[in-house]
């Protein structure tokens, strides 16, 4: 029987060229799970965003204000000309 080495050996260790499939697969796998992971957190943000959406429709509005006095403090004073004819400068 041969004397042979494990196949555990680097590429590196051995001096064999590396397999230019395995830097692509590489970087592959991490595009992948990059995408995993923009997937997850975009569903995540989009439950939430239709939960509280959901959650507006379904709460009680409240009382609408009344109006009876809404122009009061807009009323110019009584003493006060709007036209600029002033009877005291007659």
């Amino acid at each position: 029987m041969e004397n042979r080495e494990p196949m555990i050996l680097s590429a590196v260790e051995t001096g064999d060229s590396v397999d230019p499939a395995v830097p692509a697969l590489a970087l592959l796998l991490l595009v992948m799970l990059f995408l995993a992971l923009v997937v997850f957190v975009g569903s995540y943000v989009l439950v939430r965003a239709v939960r509280r959406f959901r959650g507006n429709l379904r709460r009680q509005r409240p009382a609408p204000t009344a109006s009876e006095d809404v122009w009061a403090m807009h009323r110019l004073p009584e003493d006060v000309d709007t036209f600029g004819n002033d009877e005291d400068e007659e």
